[in-house]
Parts: C-alpha cells; sequence; structure tokens
C-alpha cells in the first residue's frame, strides 16, 4: 500500500494532534470537563475503506483513555465521546480507492440514511450526557446495539409516510495505489 503521505499527515494533524493540543489547552486554562471526539476506528478495529482517519480515530480514543488514568480525581471530568455516522463532508464527499473501493459503496445512499445523523441531532445527545456526567471520565457512544433496529423501524415509518429524505452524496474515486518502481515514494 502507498498513501500519500501529505493526506495521512493532514489528517493526523487535525484529528490526533488537534485533540491533544485542545485538551492541553483546556486544562491549562482550567477547564472543568474535556470532550474528546471518537469515531470509526476508535474500537480498535479495521475500518474500510477509511483507515487513515480510523487510525487516528484510534489514537484519539487511546490518547483520552490515557488522559483519563493520568488525572487527578476530581481535576479535570473527561468525556469520549463517539457520535457514529455524523453527516459532515466526509460523509457527503467520500473518497474510496479504485473500482474496490467504489464497489463497497454501492448501498451508500441506503446506509447514509439508516445510520447517519446530522450534526444538530448528535450537539442534542452530547449536550444531554454532559448534562448527566458525574464521574471523572465517561465514554458514550450514540450508536447502540439497538439502533440498528430502530433505525430500520424509523425508515420504515419514513417510507409509509413519504417523509424521509435521502441524503446526498457524491462519490470521489481515487486510483488505485501502485506497487513497484513507478509507485511515488
Amino acid at each position: 500500500m502507498n498513501p500519500q503521505e501529505e493526506e495521512g499527515l493532514e489528517m493526523f494533524r487535525a484529528n490526533s494532534l488537534g485533540t491533544m493540543y485542545g485538551a492541553q489547552a483546556a486544562y491549562k486554562h482550567g477547564a472543568k470537563m474535556v470532550v474528546n471526539m471518537y469515531g470509526a476506528g476508535s474500537n480498535g478495529k479495521a475500518a474500510l475503506p477509511m483507515g487513515l482517519y480510523a487510525t487516528t480515530r484510534a489514537w484519539v480514543t487511546s490518547f483520552t483513555r490515557t488522559m483519563a488514568k493520568e488525572m487527578q480525581a476530581g481535576e479535570m471530568q473527561i468525556v469520549g465521546f463517539n457520535p457514529g455516522m455524523m453527516l459532515t463532508d466526509m460523509l457527503t464527499r467520500p473518497t474510496v480507492i479504485g473500482e474496490a473501493g467504489a464497489d463497497m459503496m454501492k448501498n451508500y445512499g441506503f446506509v447514509l440514511r439508516f445510520l447517519a445523523r446530522t450534526p444538530q441531532e448528535l450537539a442534542a445527545d452530547l449536550a444531554r450526557v454532559i448534562s448527566r456526567v458525574q464521574k471523572p471520565f465517561t465514554e458514550y457512544r450514540v450508536m447502540k446495539a439497538w439502533t440498528p433496529f430502530l433505525d430500520l423501524l424509523r425508515v420504515l415509518r419514513e417510507n409509509l409516510t413519504r417523509t424521509g429524505k435521502r441524503p446526498e452524496f457524491e462519490l470521489q474515486i481515487k486510483e488505485k495505489y501502485k506497487r513497484g518502481k513507478n509507485a511515488e515514494s
């Protein structure tokens, strides 16, 4: 595999270092709580087709858990919040590698409708979590074991009442990574 180095560094700087710098600033200025955003990959499992992104989110999860262990009781509350699929540019303008990546996205529109939420909906979930936090460290995942079942019922109701809206997306396809002497270094 030969991903573009700059793409990986940019994603690491934004997701991982951005989280670390934000947490350090919050601590330095006496914040009572910090919320770090988890995402695909935060469970330590492969998250195709977004491996680079998932790697940075696994780092954020590890960093957040380590920070929670290092904090003295009462210093600062720490929340690891995993919103699940949030309708952002990353989901509405996904980039995949090669035709194999494009094939993985055949049912993507349904998946977005079925599982993705707007930032406003997820902000309300986060506000509810923050208002209830009592422990020094809390991890919260919006996606529960029963969420897909409830979402299926929601989509069926929307289909029956013709109130459902399919999220729009534009698939970007990059060339497959090259191997051997002709590959970029």
